[in-house]
């Protein structure tokens, strides 16, 4: 795979426990720079990037919920899209290269023989308890 060892690792624990995708969307996001605008005042991010997150505190959460929230804005075409990213303070260009880079992954480990089962998108309760959101950023 085109990633580092840890990631690939990353990646197949989450197809063991099928959660392939959102797994191969974190690596892929970790070869482009964040997604979130900056607002210049500093590394961290913004209120409203933070609150990607919910209760979990983490940047790849926050990630993960803002790719999820822009994939079902880019179902509603190019213009629901652009919208959605001004709005939420997003990088199109970046989020669509992780994209490419995801379904990349995707179908490398498909063909590798991983089954097309393990990376069916989840929808995952940010703001609350979730044992798959839990599995996620703990691998």
């Amino acid at each position: 795979m085109p990633i580092e060892p840890r990631l690939g690792k990353m990646i197949i624990y989450g197809c063991i426990f099928f959660c392939g995708d959102a797994l191969c969307t974190i690596a892929a996001s970790t070869t482009f720079p964040e997604p979130f605008v900056s607002n210049g005042m500093g590394r961290s991010l913004s209120w409203p990037h933070r609150r990607l997150a919910g209760c979990r505190h983490s940047d790849h959460v926050a990630l993960l919920h803002a790719f999820q929230l822009w994939e079902d804005a880019r179902m509603g075409g190019e213009q629901n899209e652009s919208y959605f990213c001004e709005t939420k303070s997003l990088s199109m260009p970046t989020l669509r290269m992780t994209s490419e880079a995801k379904n990349q992954l995707r179908d490398i480990l498909v063909n590798a023989g991983f089954p097309e089962e393990c990376f069916v998108a989840q929808s995952f309760n940010y703001s609350g308890p979730d044992s798959k959101l839990d599995m996620v950023s703990g691998t």
